[in-house]
This record gives structure tokens, sequence and C-alpha cells, in this order.
């Protein structure tokens, strides 16, 4: 399953992955800076970020303890 446009882009938003590649690996960007961007709440962001997850078979364990590989997977995107 393939993720749409606006996972794809919460996902690139949250992990940093735009910014210099120094930042990219510390940086997080918050659910509410992602949902102001995007123009819907935080808690949307929430869902969508863990569906997001699902549809790549990532645990958010993953996400929590393997960020690197996370993030690698991420700039796939």
């Amino acid at each position: 399953m393939s993720l749409n446009e606006r996972e794809r882009k919460i996902l690139r938003l949250r992990f940093a992955v735009d910014k210099p590649e120094k930042v990219q690996y510390t940086a997080k960007e918050t659910l509410q800076n992602v949902g102001y961007e995007l123009g819907i709440s935080h808690n949307r962001v929430k869902i969508l970020e863990e569906r997001a997850f699902k549809k790549l078979n990532i645990q958010m364990s993953d996400v929590l303890y393997n960020r690197n590989d996370v993030l690698k997977v991420i700039e796939k995107l």
C-alpha cells in the first residue's frame, strides 16, 4: 500500500527531511506545527501519521528507538 500525498508530506515535515542533514537527525517538528502548516488539527496530524506508519509497516517503537532507520525510509518518499 502506498502513501497519499498528505501522509507523505506529514512524515517529511515531522522528521524534518527537507532541512539540512546536520539538523535532520535530531529535529522533529511538533504535531501542532505540522497541523498549522497544513491547516489541520494536531490530533488529525497524529492520526494521519499513525496511518502512514501502519501502511509502511513501521512500528511506533521503531520510530522511538530506531529513528535513523525510519528516517531513511521517509527520505525515499
